[in-house]
């Protein structure tokens, strides 16, 4: 200790390699620990980079039904077809009444609506479609975008 003191005084304080050498033995052995010690900070410095070659396949099970939110745009696209041949008076309604509001909302991104959205939509467009003119009605029924309101109906209608 007091020599340690005394190389503090005199400012040799050293590395403590310097001051343990007698303990690491010969300048070889030295150099090897320097090296080792580099390495491992060479190794803490090294990042690993992760590449996933194929995506995981995921089995769905038949006893799911889930509704692929392109179905639900695909329905709100045959609404607004349907909703935009009407005549002007019916438009003109339409757009004051509070159910626009529901229709722009969901209008705005059909995919990103919840599954009450959903429902609530297709109860306000199922009651909207009864106040349609009975040829306007019978057009719609004979076209293809009533098999996609009919699978809407079986989801949200109850």
């Amino acid at each position: 200790m007091y020599g340690h003191i005394d190389r503090i005084a005199t400012g040799e304080v050293g590395t403590l390699m310097d001051r343990f050498s007698d303990r690491f033995g010969s300048e070889l052995d030295r150099e090897i620990i320097v090296l080792r010690k580099q390495q491992q900070q060479d190794m803490r410095t090294v990042k690993p980079t992760v590449e996933l070659i194929s995506a995981p396949e995921v089995e769905a099970d038949e006893d799911d039904d889930p509704l692929p939110s392109n179905q639900f745009v695909e329905f709100f696209e045959v609404v607004n077809e349907l909703l935009g041949g009407m005549p002007e008076e019916f438009i003109d309604t339409f757009v004051k009444s509070e159910s626009f509001k529901l229709f722009e909302t969901i209008g705005s991104n059909p995919a990103a609506a919840d599954e009450d959205s959903r429902k609530e939509f297709f109860q306000m467009i199922n009651t909207e479609l009864g106040q349609l003119p009975e040829d306007k009605i019978n057009e719609f029924v004979d076209s293809p975008g009533f098999e996609v309101f009919t699978t809407m109906g079986e989801r949200y209608g109850g």
